[in-house]
């Protein structure tokens, strides 16, 4: 039996194990925290975008359904990882349709009737 065979999967080994699957990101990102964030009030207007960037972009994906619901705001997930999800294709005035990757809301859209 070769040893010298051996060896680099024993290197890998090691490197895999040590690797956390579990890391969620959570201690990379640094960004505004939630409760420094904007306030936004229905009903949600054209005026409202930035803020509305603002308040969801880099949230977890918990931590912006969370969000939503305290401020009232239609929240739905359109796109995760790059993969678009089946939804209605009704409209809702001010529903918030957030794109995910990685866990973490990386775009949004909102739903606005300009009057």
């Amino acid at each position: 039996m070769n040893i010298k065979l051996y060896i680099p999967f024993l290197i890998a080994s090691v490197f895999l194990v040590s690797c956390d699957g579990n890391d969620s990101g959570e201690d990379i990102f640094i960004g505004t925290p939630i409760d420094q964030r904007p306030v936004v009030t229905n009903p949600i207007t054209s005026a409202d975008i930035s803020d509305l960037n603002t308040l969801y972009i880099g949230l977890t994906t918990e931590q912006a359904i969370s969000v939503a619901a305290k401020q009232e705001h239609i929240f739905r997930i359109v796109s995760i990882d790059g993969t678009g999800l089946p939804v209605t294709a009704d409209f809702r005035n001010g529903r918030i349709n957030a794109s995910i990757e990685n866990n973490r809301v990386v775009s949004i859209g909102v739903e606005i009737i300009n009057l």
